[in-house]
């Protein structure tokens, strides 16, 4: 591991908890422990079946994008996107990173090619992208429309961004469709067409070509991975509904959509589990809904709380998968331990 990551991750850890003090400095903890003690077990439950379904959906989706053509068993999957998602969660800016440890596990555990691998993640990425996206526009759209408490200048600034997002990934699929560079026209723009010799640039333009051949509206692997992604929102979402009600007894769904589209906005501050930032931006949704602050921090230790119980699900299935591969360096998988593999070559 390189010292400047960790060191990075360090940084990242201490301004986390020092946002976290900052907000939670003038909130009584008697409120927060009455709010944590009024919630039942069955409520408890509920929230971690929602959060499953939603690591349910986010494989299947994942699924979707690499069974284009060879079918791959479920479970393993799964516990390869647990992994990757309890890494990237615990360490936005990495010390090993989530994607390339879940690159790694299907080279060695399903035997896929380096390419395809990378390919897969960086489509559902940007699927899921996409939609939280819409989600984040529209939970901001109602937050400004309740008063929330920002500046104009500000809120305008954060609502122009995810606008530029959204018409940036809207040009991505209309190149899609005719299957023209997008980073290719840009670097023309630029002037720079010498780059596009370099062997670098033309390993980059063949990934990009392989993610707008995945994202034309004919290949039924796109919609059926956008149904799923969808899906794992409705799961998030649903998630958010029913603790913003067994916290406040409100069964409103602008009050769901407001605390997840912030919760989704909160992740973008790179901080380790969303550590203070959360909080902050629960606390706008909160107020902005004329709720107390206590309760915006106990929805965002529950919420959190519900992750970290996968991360370290996540933690187990690692040990299992490194036990079952042996862990020696990049060891090579033995070929006949992969049936659907051999299927593919005689294709």
């Amino acid at each position: 591991m390189k010292i400047g990551k960790i060191l990075f991750f360090l940084i990242g850890l201490a301004v986390g908890l020092a946002v976290f003090a900052l907000m939670s400095g003038d909130i009584e903890w008697v409120e927060v422990g009455e709010s944590f003690t009024n919630m039942r077990w069955w409520q408890l439950l509920t929230l971690l079946v929602l959060m499953e379904g939603g690591m349910v959906a986010a494989t299947l989706a994942w699924k979707s994008i690499l069974e284009e053509k060879t079918p791959l068993p479920f479970s393993p999957l799964l516990k390869i996107f647990t992994v990757g998602f309890s890494l990237s969660y615990l360490t936005p800016m990495s010390l090993i990173g989530g994607e390339a440890l879940q690159t790694y596990f299907l080279h060695q555990k399903l035997n896929l090619p380096w390419k395809k691998s990378i390919v897969s993640i960086i489509l559902r990425k940007t699927i899921s992208f996409v939609v939280l996206t819409v989600v984040i526009l529209t939970g901001l759209g109602f937050f400004f429309f309740l008063g929330g408490k920002l500046s104009r200048q500000l809120g305008l600034l954060v609502f122009l961004i995810f606008l530029g997002i959204f018409i940036f990934f809207f040009l991505l699929f209309k190149k899609a469709e005719r299957r023209r560079s997008l980073i290719g026209g840009l670097v023309r723009a630029l002037g720079l067409d010498q780059i596009l010799e370099t062997d670098q640039m033309k390993t980059v333009l063949s990934y990009e070509q392989e993610v707008l051949h995945f994202f034309q509206t004919r290949n039924q692997a796109f919609w059926r991975t956008l149904r799923f992604t969808i899906l794992e929102c409705f799961c998030y979402l649903g998630q958010a509904f029913f603790l913003f009600a067994f916290l406040t007894g409100q069964w409103t769904g602008i009050g769901a959509l407001m605390t997840y589209s912030f919760s989704g906005l909160s992740s973008f501050f790179i901080l380790p589990a969303a550590l203070g930032s959360l909080e902050v931006m629960e606390g706008f949704a909160f107020h902005s809904l004329g709720l107390a602050l206590s309760l915006a921090l106990t929805f965002s230790l529950i919420w959190r709380g519900l992750r970290l119980l996968v991360c370290l699900t996540g933690g187990v299935m690692a040990l299992q998968l490194m036990r079952e591969l042996g862990w020696k360096g990049l060891k090579e998988p033995k070929k006949h331990s992969f049936p659907y593999e051999r299927k593919q070559e005689t294709r």
